[in-house]
């Protein structure tokens, strides 16, 4: 995951500023063209379970966060990025 989330900052024009782990939590912070923070938070919840969170500037953008995740997907092992699920962009809410 951590691979595909790096492809995808540079298919979008990201820059790294920086990478760490603490625990079970991988945080990738980039920086868009303007100097605007992309953080990407990776928490490994089992051994085939990763909760992916990622926010946008200061103020955040859905649209802009929905579109790193999609290019994460393309990303991914083809097995790993099919859930199944027919609406994978929809959060879930239960």
């Amino acid at each position: 995951l951590f691979t595909a989330a790096l492809k995808a900052a540079t298919d979008l024009g990201l820059t790294l500023k920086d990478d760490a782990v603490k625990g079970n939590e991988r945080t990738i912070r980039l920086l868009d063209n303007v100097k605007a923070p992309v953080t990407i938070s990776l928490e490994a919840r089992s051994p085939s379970l990763t909760r992916v969170r990622i926010n946008v500037g200061l103020w955040g953008s859905e649209p802009t966060a929905r579109l790193m995740l999609k290019r994460i997907r393309v990303h991914l092992p083809s097995d790993a990025a099919t859930s199944g699920d027919p609406h994978p962009d929809e959060p879930t809410h239960r």
